[in-house]
């Protein structure tokens, strides 16, 4: 993202409870994961960046995208990469502030990580 403030990696799982002769048994599901953040627009970005309007309209067009977190001042020591599309696009900007958008991306399968 071009000069990101934040970034949430949400997982959850759904738990079926069965009541039985021989007691409660608890099952779960896969897990669902969604990655979330916020954003300040940048009308120049970089080559591996994207703008608000290049987001905007892989949201609107539900293309789905390759999405990678990883360590803001040394990449490689860690990251997180996921395939999945944009679910929600928010853009924002106060009298006084920067153009900024939130984003939520609904990931298809697993996060990958690296260490």
């Amino acid at each position: 993202m071009v000069c990101g403030t934040d970034l949430t990696i949400d997982g959850s799982k759904d738990t079926t409870t069965t009541t039985t002769k021989c007691g409660t048994l608890k099952a779960q599901g896969s897990a669902s994961w969604t990655m979330s953040g916020s954003f300040i627009g940048n009308s120049t970005p970089g080559t591996n960046e994207i703008s608000i309007t290049d987001l905007l309209i892989l949201f609107q067009n539900g293309t789905p995208v390759l999405a990678k977190a990883e360590h803001v001042t040394t990449p490689g020591i860690a990251s997180y990469t996921a395939t999945g599309t944009f679910s929600a696009y928010t853009i924002s900007a106060g009298v006084d502030d920067n153009l900024s958008a939130d984003w939520t991306l609904e990931v298809d399968g697993d996060i990958d990580y690296t260490p």
